[in-house]
């Protein structure tokens, strides 16, 4: 691997994919695109936008299928390399639009990439290309091509990149905006459990309040040191993990467990950690200047290596008296989580299934490593 040209390490990257079918690279594949020359490239704003066509031109390369692209954008995205990103997303989708003769094909594949490029682009604070992504991702939303959850998201994104010289009502209705969308999407979320779980009470007769129930006690036996000191609604969504990771809850909707450990991180963190900071005066990066952080943002805060974010992240550490670094068995965890609440949430054109259920779990312990990533959020 180490004499391959950046050529040779694409079509590696491509045959590895075809083998797998998972657009989110594993370590062994987030080394091909470590090598790349383009990894270590300078972009800047003025440039990033024709960067990736460039290179690929430069190696002679033009038949990587869209996914890998997809893949290769999120792994700069990971890695804090957002211009990188940008530049991958940008040629994949130019290529989407040329590529395809069908309008039907064009939005199937978009469906899969714009939700993630509308947020990068609102990541680097891009008001006028978040309008334009956001246009037809309200176009692709009105022909039935992605969920709720996703047009929620993109909804959110354009709110957040508002001109930051908005009025103090601009800003207030604004706030008031974003809660009353986090809101609805979780009373959408609730409706939506409770129409699956009442129909394994008709077809099985398995009630999941009384899973529920006997899931609290075996929680609070095997934490009992931890889980009493969550939030009540933390504690909920535990509950409510573990119960839908029982049969035949799981087999009906495998999605909702790491959804529910997902609901549950975000909100014992910001009740614990986000808020506190944000009522203090420590300052924030543009990035995270937000109310509340989704386990993206998060992830990311706790795992970055910008030294301001770094600094902030020691900062809230010292301030709030916690630890914010977590071991790499945690980190990796979380890092997990975050992959598969993502698949789960906008899976519906490759569905999130037990397979892929059992393998998050594994690298969660089951769980327990989600009580010990909030164990941390707690005072020392």
């Amino acid at each position: 691997m180490v004499n391959m040209t950046d050529a040779e390490l694409l079509e590696e990257l491509e045959s590895q994919f075809e083998e797998r079918g998972v657009v989110s690279f594993s370590l062994e594949e987030g080394a091909l695109i470590a090598k790349l020359s383009f990894t270590s490239r300078r972009l800047t704003r003025e440039t990033f936008r024709d960067a990736w066509t460039a290179f690929l031109v430069e190696i002679g390369l033009d038949t990587l299928g869209w996914p890998v692209h997809f893949g290769i954008a999120l792994w700069y995205e990971d890695h804090e390399m957002l211009l990188h990103a940008a530049a991958v997303f940008e040629h994949l989708h130019r290529e989407v639009r040329r590529g395809y003769d069908q309008a039907g094909e064009v939005a199937y594949y978009q469906a899969d990439y714009l939700p993630e490029m509308l947020q990068l682009y609102s990541e680097l604070s891009d008001n006028e290309r978040v309008s334009q992504l956001f246009g037809r991702l309200d176009e692709l939303y009105e022909d039935g091509h992605v969920a709720i959850s996703e047009y929620s998201d993109g909804l959110l994104a354009v709110i957040r990149t508002v001109d930051e010289r908005r009025s103090t009502d601009g800003h207030s209705l604004l706030h008031s905006a974003t809660r009353t969308i986090c809101d609805l999407r979780e009373r959408l979320d609730v409706e939506c459990r409770e129409k699956e779980a009442l129909r394994v009470e008709v077809d099985d007769g398995v009630r999941l309040k009384d899973v529920c129930a006997k899931a609290e006690k075996d929680l609070r036996a095997r934490y009992a040191a931890s889980f009493p000191t969550f939030c009540s609604q933390t504690q909920q969504f535990l509950i409510e993990a573990a119960s839908w990771n029982t049969k035949p809850f799981r087999n009906i909707n495998p999605c909702w467990t790491p959804i529910l450990y997902q609901k549950a991180i975000e909100y014992e963190f910001n009740e614990r950690v986000w808020v506190p900071v944000r009522k203090s005066d420590v300052p924030l990066p543009k990035e995270f200047d937000h109310d509340r952080l989704t386990i993206n943002q998060i992830n990311r805060l706790l795992g970055s290596s910008k030294p301001v974010v770094k600094g902030l992240v020691r900062s809230i550490s010292e301030r709030f008296k916690i630890s914010m670094v977590f071991p790499p068995p945690l980190a990796g965890a979380l890092d997990n989580l975050k992959d598969n609440c993502t698949r789960a949430r906008h899976g519906d054109r490759k569905p999130y299934t037990i397979d892929d259920l059992d393998s998050c779990l594994k690298v969660i312990a089951e769980g327990e490593a989600i009580v010990q990533i909030m164990t941390q959020f707690r005072p020392s």
